[in-house]
């Protein structure tokens, strides 16, 4: 055999990241991340990500101490792609200035995020168990407000989920919770446990710690 046939190919992620390494010096150049000049860049990266695997989506951070870019991987809460973010992460070469992610990471107990007109405070929004007697993970939860109206329900659902992502991160987020729900929060919650959501990761890590 010869010497190209004994050549092996290299895998889809070998040549994403192979392109990237090449590209990221152009976006490493841009170090203000409101800067309209690093949209346009970040396009290319966009079609490349989803020629790799479509669904995958990706963020961008920048840490001016250490001068450092972050390129986090996400398959955007579908679990049936969490494979694919992995294989791609685990693939990834040293990149310089750059530290590569997989998947949306927590950013803290207490979280605060404005979504279509609405403002989401975790230590103001309250979550009630359902369905686990067992003190089994994954858990069913309801999320409740007070001011919750039907009619805008996906907002309320949208602003739940950005906020279960930044209190839990996105990989516990879809394994450790198995149904989420949004509704108007009762006058009374009867003999059921409430807790605000910047609580949710003390609860399940000690129903996790029961369970082992």
């Amino acid at each position: 055999m010869g010497l190209f046939g004994c050549m092996q190919k290299k895998s889809s992620e070998e040549k994403f990241w192979d392109w990237f390494s090449d590209y990221s010096q152009k976006i490493s150049a841009v170090e203000d991340l409101s800067d309209a000049r690093l949209h346009k860049l970040l396009d290319p990266l966009s079609k490349y990500l989803h020629d790799y695997c479509e669904g995958l989506v990706f963020e961008i951070g920048y840490d001016k101490e250490t001068r450092t870019f972050e390129l986090v991987i996400s398959a955007d809460g579908n679990k049936a792609l969490f494979p694919a973010v992995e294989r791609l992460v685990y693939a990834a070469s040293p990149v310089r200035q750059w530290k590569i992610t997989a998947f949306r990471q927590p950013k803290g107990r207490n979280y605060t995020i404005e979504y279509n007109g609405y403002h989401f405070d975790s230590d103001k929004v309250f979550f009630i168990p359902i369905n686990n007697a067992d003190n089994s993970v994954p858990i069913d939860i309801e999320v409740v407000y007070p001011d919750y109206k039907e009619e805008n329900r996906n907002t309320f659902l949208g602003g739940t989920f950005l906020l279960l992502d930044a209190l839990l991160g996105e990989k516990c987020t879809e394994l450790d919770l198995a149904y989420i729900n949004v509704s108007k929060q009762p006058d009374t919650v009867g003999d059921c446990k409430y807790y605000s959501l910047s609580m949710l990761k003390s609860y399940l890590d000690s129903r996790k710690k029961q369970i082992d």
